[in-house]
């Protein structure tokens, strides 16, 4: 498998983005202290869907044939 090039990952932010919504970045002051910088945490888990992996699960939907489709995709 290649690597993902940037025009892969804008792809698929174009198309993930009417169904995934940001997730917003926190800043810790202690963090901050810590590392001396301004230091953000993104927390996948706090997504409304309550998974962290789902943009690779979207955009992978989004991008199979019609053959796929119609055999379908079981999810665990």
């Amino acid at each position: 498998m290649n690597r993902p090039t940037l025009r892969d990952v804008l792809e698929a932010r174009r198309t993930i983005s009417p169904y995934v919504q940001p997730t917003p970045l926190t800043g810790y002051t202690a963090l901050n202290k810590v590392f001396d910088a301004d230091v953000r945490l993104k927390h996948e888990n706090h997504h409304p869907l309550g998974a962290f992996k789902v943009r690779g699960g979207v955009n992978l939907m989004a991008h199979l044939s019609p053959q796929q489709r119609q055999r379908g995709v079981i999810t665990a």
